[in-house]
């Protein structure tokens, strides 16, 4: 039952809590009307008008999100999302891109173009300020721009500086508002904490006042419990209670008892809690060694493959080795006969085709400069199915040349390099032959269970009969050769293939600027681009019939500069130069030779 006491303390706390909650709360309603009626910054030039035409002027007035927000509104009609808003204003900051790409970006785009706002000069300085972008005729447009606008240029920043000084007091000034209506809110908070603090003291005070009736009843309760217990439940029995408390002495034992129980429990509490932080310690060292143990296990891996690898060099080193080791004890033999070894000539004699890779021996050690240029391949070159997918328009023409026998027909890859063309040929069921000097590569075909031979593409081609190939292809070669050395391959070629064979050549095209003054010397083995019109020219003197140019666009994607309008001031002559970088980055001269 609770006494008359802890009623009238109970009562006053509550009453106490509500008339605080109650000033809280309307403290908390002033303030925020305080707030609010705080100084605000905004930017001088506020949102644009919606119209269907504007000048440049209106819309490069603002800047940052101010800007991207209002060029939506004049572009498109409506505010600007917050992805495409958070994206364009990090890119104006980082200088990638110009309020005119933005503008430009927008006008143009479907939604702009279905819109139609009107701006003067945008479409030409938007196209101009792409042109500045290009690699060779960026820097030349952007400096004699640069020079046409320099007059307004001037005029301009001191317009903005002037601006921006106009701004920075504004903000000055805002700045000093906000700081004096902080300080006079933080003295108002003081004033009310200092309140608060009274008020509680006053509350602490009053409901520490002990009344007799309290008093009275735990004197009741202590006689209630004499009579049901015994006289020896009410011994002094103050362990762990300070004696100084006049109620102390009269504490019966059951008290104590409970409190050394609660004691009890909270220490094995305290104990289940050290235990749980030791088996969280004995998990987390459980994982670091599970995270060690995977670690290892990695490293254990990565050394098998190691090995591997270094198993499978040692073979092909071996195999080398034991290739020169046979080689020289040949030319031994020779030499212990007291004779000179005699090439044998009977496969030319009697018509047999091309010595296939064991006649030739085993491929000798890949050079660093084989290695190196096979690298350089896989980085430029690009994969084996893309180089797959642009040679696979040939195969149509091995059909024409080879008919319905195509196994009686040899195509010929000189400078094979990776052996996609070759597999390919393989695949088609045509029998394929490929000759590389590079012995990285040669290693690789081979690897792939294609046939090529290592060797120089002359000796290799003197030493087979005429009219013994039915296709001969050179895909990037004759860009590597002196002229002269070009003339005697074709002419070598000629007197391979039969009669009707077809010689494909394939090289970078330089009526693309972009491949003749750039991307052609990417190759440091090439010697010059030859025009398509010289190949043809060439292969045609050659003895050469049927010769056409093929420009060549499989497989070869490549974004091409877009022409301008032809309602553009200058835009004849600046599409003259755009047609320069349109052009097909590869090409093939394909002829036959007669019958």
């Amino acid at each position: 039952m609770t006494s008359p006491h802890e009623m009238k303390a109970g009562a006053l706390m509550q009453q106490v809590r509500h008339e605080l909650a109650t000033r809280s709360a309307q403290r908390s309603g002033d303030a925020q009307q305080s707030w609010e009626q705080a100084p605000h910054w905004l930017p001088d030039t506020g949102q644009i008008a919606d119209k269907q035409q504007y000048t440049l002027q209106e819309l490069l007035q603002y800047e940052d999100v101010d800007f991207v927000d209002n060029a939506y509104r004049a572009m498109l009609g409506r505010p600007a999302d917050q992805g495409a808003l958070t994206t364009y204003t990090q890119r104006l900051r980082d200088g990638s891109i110009t309020k005119l790409e933005v503008l430009g970006a927008l006008r143009w785009s479907l939604e702009g173009e279905q819109r139609g706002t009107r701006i003067h000069r945008l479409r030409l300085l938007w196209t101009l300020q792409r042109w500045k972008r290009k690699r060779l005729l960026g820097p030349v447009i952007e400096w004699a721009h640069a020079a046409i606008r320099l007059p307004r240029m001037a005029r301009t920043e001191s317009l903005n500086l002037a601006r921006n000084v106009r701004e920075t007091r504004r903000i000055g000034e805002l700045l000093n508002e906000v700081s004096n209506l902080a300080s006079s809110r933080c003295m108002q908070i003081e004033r009310q904490l200092a309140e608060l603090t009274t008020q509680l003291q006053l509350a602490e005070s009053r409901s520490g006042v002990r009344d007799e009736a309290h008093d009275a009843r735990l004197a009741s309760l202590e006689m209630i419990v004499q009579s049901e217990f015994g006289p020896e439940v009410l011994q002094a029995t103050t362990a762990g209670v300070d004696p100084a408390e006049p109620a102390a002495t009269r504490r019966p034992s059951m008290l104590v008892r409970m409190s050394l129980l609660e004691q009890r429990l909270e220490d094995d509490a305290a104990e289940l809690r050290q235990l749980r932080g030791q088996l969280d310690i004995a998990k987390s060292f459980a994982g670091e060694h599970e995270q060690r143990l995977e670690a290892l296990r990695v490293a254990v891996e990565e050394s098998a493959a190691a090995g591997r690898d270094h198993h499978a060099r040692f073979n092909l080193d071996m195999s080398a080795i034991n290739a020169r080791q046979s080689r020289d004890e040949g030319r031994l033999d020779v030499l212990e006969l007291g004779g000179r070894p005699q090439v044998a000539n009977a496969a030319s004699a009697s018509g047999a085709a091309l010595p296939g890779p064991e006649v030739h021996g085993s491929v000798s050690a890949a050079s660093d400069m084989d290695v190196m240029y096979a690298a350089l391949e896989d980085s430029f070159r690009g994969s084996r199915e893309l180089v797959k997918e642009r040679v696979r328009p040939y195969l149509h023409d091995v059909e024409l040349v080879c008919g319905a026998d195509p196994g009686s027909a040899l195509v010929l890859d000189i400078g094979c390099g990776r052996g996609e063309w070759l597999e390919l040929v393989r695949d088609a069921g045509y029998p394929g032959r490929g000759i590389d000097m590079n012995g990285m590569f040669v290693q690789t075909c081979r690897a792939m269970g294609l046939d090529v031979v290592h060797g120089d593409a002359f000796e290799v081609l003197r030493g087979m009969p005429a009219g013994s190939a039915s296709v001969i292809t050179s895909m990037h070669l004759v860009e590597h050769l002196a002229f002269e050395t070009m003339i005697a391959l074709i002419d070598e070629c000629h007197r391979v293939l039969r009669p009707g064979g077809m010689l494909i050549l394939e090289t970078p095209n330089p009526e693309n600027l972009s491949v003749g003054a750039f991307s052609f010397y990417m190759d440091p083995t090439h010697r010059n681009p030859i025009p398509p019109d010289l190949l043809l020219w060439l292969t045609r003197s050659r003895g050469f019939a049927d010769v056409r140019i093929d420009r060549l666009t499989q497989a070869r994607d490549v974004v091409f500069p877009e022409l301008l309008d032809e309602s553009q001031p200058g835009s004849n002559s600046i599409n003259r130069i755009i047609e320069q970088f349109r052009a097909p980055l590869d090409y093939a001269v394909i002829s036959r030779k007669t019958s």
